[in-house]
């Protein structure tokens, strides 16, 4: 078990002493993962138990300076966060619009994702958002936009986009011919995104610091999502 009160405490330290480790791997220290546990050791030259048991003495200063830009153990299973981060990017061309948007339950389940996966990931974003959703028009359609954005987005892959879901969503959902358009115009977007993200994907199987990385954290070259 992982006393997380030490490991707050140490990586508090951390931040105060302006460790570069607050770079590794894009993400914030607010949870303690095996990845994240082994980079604080690699960085400062000590044993994981160190630091969780002796947080307040452990050593903070890194072995490297920052001009030196090292940036993790290169684990040959980074791209097992690419779910995570290939939602973290549609969330992030999806406010944009602001609305229609899916839920935060509709991203997770269509990425295969569980729990509090993405606030870990991007809390920020995360926050905004959770409160961009529920501030939208419409929200009285509540499951029904979901389904319907998952029989646009179904229509539309198994018909490779040659037909046009938009009556179909009206008939089926009792929804507005105007509404139904939006929701199909944001389905093609979160398709344009996915076969971009798919691209970086198969980037990064194959290197660990795969150029989509700063794509991910800059939204360079990413498709836009309009309505």
């Amino acid at each position: 078990m992982i006393p997380e009160a030490n490991y707050r405490v140490f990586t508090s330290r951390m931040e105060d002493d302006g460790s570069l480790f607050n770079r590794f791997n894009g993400f914030a220290l607010s949870h303690p993962t095996i990845r994240g546990l082994l980079n604080i050791a690699a960085v400062h030259g000590v044993f994981i138990r160190d630091f969780l048991v002796n947080p307040y003495t452990a050593p903070v200063r890194g072995l490297f300076d920052a001009e030196d830009r090292f940036v993790g153990v290169p684990f040959h299973e980074y791209w097992r966060d690419f779910p995570a981060r290939r939602a973290v990017l549609l969330m992030s061309g999806l406010l944009s619009i602001r609305h229609p948007l899916p839920s935060l339950t509709f991203i997770k389940k269509r990425y295969g994702l569980c729990g509090g996966i993405l606030s870990l990931f991007a809390g920020e974003l995360y926050d905004e958002y959770k409160n961009a959703y529920a501030s939208q028009p419409h929200l009285v359609l509540g499951r029904a936009r979901n389904r319907a954005f998952g029989l646009a987005l179904r229509i539309l892959e198994e018909e490779e986009r040659d037909r046009d879901p938009t009556p179909e969503l009206c008939s089926v959902f009792g929804i507005q011919e105007r509404e139904a358009a939006r929701i199909v115009a944001v389905s093609n977007g979160i398709l344009n995104v996915e076969e971009y993200t798919s691209r970086m994907f198969r980037d990064a199987r194959d290197d660990w610091q795969a150029p989509w990385e700063e794509s991910w954290r800059e939204g360079l070259s990413m498709p836009r999502i309009s309505v």
